[in-house]
């Protein structure tokens, strides 16, 4: 799935205005996965189970987790640099993929194989990156404080699936 600034060098493809004609006016952001991801997970997050149709679900899925791991670790951070500061700590951390052990979403993923299992690592990666870059400005208000709205869901498990740093 293509990411239109990744914040992280990755196997991920940047996204070109041209794949989306119809949103391509001046001054219009096409949204990426981690944008859609990002508005949909307040109403996701409440779901006990979701139907996977394909790739794109798959990946929103975990970037709905991995979002819920940020709010879990921000939840007491009042300022965004405090936040920020948090969350850096996810991106050298090590995380499991399908097919490893500590690979919460068990067969919702297919196992890679050996030569790309070092490129669904690298994807997700990029996409962890992708995502604290972009949350933090979310879950904090133009003041600083952080955003009520957002912190209440905090406490929820999608699924009751929890990600492990």
């Amino acid at each position: 799935m293509p990411l239109k600034k990744p914040a992280a060098k990755g196997p991920a493809p940047v996204m070109k205005k041209s794949e989306f004609p119809w949103r391509s006016e001046e001054g219009v952001d096409c949204p990426d996965l981690v944008d859609e991801a990002i508005h949909y997970f307040r109403p996701n997050v409440l779901f006990k189970k979701f139907t996977i149709n394909g790739p794109a679900d798959r990946v929103l899925v975990y970037c709905i987790l991995f979002i819920s791991l940020c709010l879990h670790r921000i939840a007491k951070c009042s300022t965004a640099a405090e936040a920020l500061k948090e969350l850096e700590g996810l991106k050298g951390s090590k995380f499991a993929v399908a097919g490893e052990p500590g690979w919460v979403l068990g067969s919702m993923f297919p196992k890679p194989d050996a030569a790309s299992a070092g490129d669904t690592r690298r994807y997700l990666k990029q996409l962890r990156e992708t995502i604290i870059k972009r949350i933090v400005p979310v879950m904090f208000l133009d003041d600083e404080t952080p955003n009520k709205f957002w912190m209440a869901f905090a406490k929820k498990s999608f699924m009751n699936i929890n990600l492990t740093a």
